[in-house]
């Protein structure tokens, strides 16, 4: 609790100060994750993210953006008949460093790299939660790719998807090979973003 009440308090400081020379402003999505390595396939972890950025325009087109925010990330398999079920609930603080270029008057792209660090961790095999084994690293860094569509000049919709570029743990399975060997996030998301300042035109 007392790492969201230091995240609130540091959005609204984060938003009051640089939005008065920035464009800026808040967001709140739906994600939907996956741990590549370890054996299930799917986008089947459902998650939250919520926070606040700064964008700071390069002429008509270009934006340079920087966000902070709360994600939850991991992985999930629904048990069939028999088979325990298993779950992993990462929740990171998150700041992505974002290209942002306007395509046409509604549609803009981005680019980037996220820096994470991980909050709280939650290893659960179907008997309870447990300590991971080996354990999730404290930062996971990303790349990250999406889209923008505005509605008008101040609210629009984000799709992205980020991929971690450096493992976020090992996986004692075989020393020869690199993907069977290492675990990364892998995420979708969706989100809802409002800025009292955003130009679309």
């Amino acid at each position: 609790m007392r790492h969201l009440i230091l995240l609130v308090f540091s959005l609204l400081f984060f938003i009051n100060t640089y939005s008065q020379k920035f464009e800026g402003g808040a967001f709140i999505g739906v994600v939907g994750a996956q741990i590549d390595g370890d054996q299930y396939a799917g986008y089947n972890k459902p998650g939250l993210t919520f926070g606040g950025f700064v964008a700071y325009p390069f002429g008509d087109r270009f934006w340079l953006q920087t966000e902070m925010k709360l994600i939850m990330k991991g992985a999930t398999r629904p048990a069939p008949v028999g088979v325990l079920p298993y779950s992993v609930s990462l929740y990171y603080f998150e700041m992505p460093y974002i290209g942002r270029y306007k395509l046409t008057k509604q549609i803009f792209l981005e680019a980037g790299l996220t820096i994470a660090f991980l909050a709280y961790s939650v290893n659960d095999l179907g008997e309870g939660p447990i300590a991971p084994d080996p354990p999730f690293n404290k930062t996971d860094f990303n790349i990250l790719s999406g889209l923008y569509y505005a509605f008008n000049d101040h609210i629009s919709i984000n799709l992205r998807f980020q991929y971690s570029i450096i493992p976020v743990r090992g996986k004692p399975v075989s020393p020869f090979n690199y993907w069977n060997n290492n675990q990364y996030n892998n995420m979708l998301s969706m989100s809802l973003y409002y800025s009292p300042k955003l130009k679309k035109n």
